[in-house]
């Protein structure tokens, strides 16, 4: 499965940084922002706090999936784990089905 990667500038705490996520991840991110009622700079910066991952795009994707699976509803949903094979690699994907 091959995504779209953008790389995107944001400002955080006055420093403009890049991240590079896909659209996916960010489109989720913006729905987060959203629904907490503030801008997507200022989730931005509470994500990069906690440190998630290696590096900040990394944070970013995993704040998004970790979110996205709490808030699948328990009844009626299927999280299936899938091992892809790509150019001699694997990679994890995950898929949400609805039954």
């Amino acid at each position: 499965m091959t995504r779209k990667l953008t790389k995107r500038s944001v400002v955080i705490k006055g420093h403009k940084t890049s991240i590079v996520v896909d659209d996916r991840t960010y489109s989720i991110l913006k729905h987060i922002a959203k629904s907490k009622d503030m801008p997507w700079y200022k989730l931005a910066g509470g994500i990069e706090e906690l440190k998630l991952g290696s590096n900040f795009s990394e944070a970013l994707r995993l704040y998004a999936l970790d979110w996205s699976l709490s808030h699948v509803p328990t009844t009626g949903a299927v999280l299936i784990r899938k091992l892809i094979k790509d150019g001699g690699g694997t990679e994890d994907g995950l898929i949400l089905a609805s039954m």
